[in-house]
């Protein structure tokens, strides 16, 4: 018998690639607590005979999943030598959605958009979360733009010449009562043209060691 199952994903959720590499994720860590349970060790080799990925205790006492870089024997190889690590302490995604915001007009002092999506993450506190947020606009679907995202002037009706700013995007997070809330600002610092309306992805990360 062997000592794992054949890794397929074809018949598991299909079409949603997201959900597609939650289930492998499930899948290797399952396999990381049955070797650990049994004692067992697995290396795999790549094509051309290096050992690149461990699963078990390695020969310096490591426990865990790991893979190396290519060229790199995994049961060797430094730190900076892998391509990932169980004992890395890095960002996973834990909610993701898309924010719309409509078109802001020229507003003269400036105005804002608010959009806000509520999640319960069963998050107590903000501490090792971070944001990461990409604008697309309407009118050019094939442009993405990494928020926070300022449009410098091009025309002469502004009130903030001096600071060469005609719109601003940003995206904050906080907890409120328990649940996580995420807001998208659209910012309109011109008095002669309009933000176009767009949408805003957005990643709620967190620290795996949190």
């Amino acid at each position: 018998m062997a000592l794992l199952p054949d890794l397929t994903t074809g018949a598991i959720n299909k079409g949603d690639p997201e959900k597609q590499n939650e289930s492998l994720i499930k899948q290797l860590n399952e396999w990381g607590r049955q070797i650990s349970n049994e004692g067992i060790t697995k290396i795999f080799k790549d094509d051309s005979g290096t050992q690149r990925v461990l699963l078990g205790k390695g020969s310096d006492g490591f426990q865990g999943i790991k893979v190396s870089q290519e060229g790199y024997d995994v049961d060797t190889a430094a730190e900076d030598e892998l391509v990932m690590s169980s004992d890395f302490n890095s960002f996973k995604i834990i909610y993701t959605t898309t924010l719309e915001f409509p078109e802001v007009a020229a507003a003269g002092a400036g105005s804002s958009v608010t959009e806000v999506v509520q999640h319960d993450t069963g998050i107590a506190t903000t501490n090792g979360l971070g944001i990461v947020a990409y604008l697309n606009y309407d009118f050019d679907p094939g442009g993405v733009y990494t928020m926070p995202y300022i449009t410098p002037i091009i025309d002469t009706g502004s009130i903030v010449q001096s600071a060469g700013i005609k719109s601003w995007h940003n995206i904050t997070g906080s907890i409120s009562g328990g649940t996580f809330v995420l807001t998208a600002y659209a910012i309109n610092y011109s008095t002669t043209t309009p933000i176009p309306s767009g949408k805003v992805r957005a990643y709620v990360l967190r620290e795996t060691a949190s």
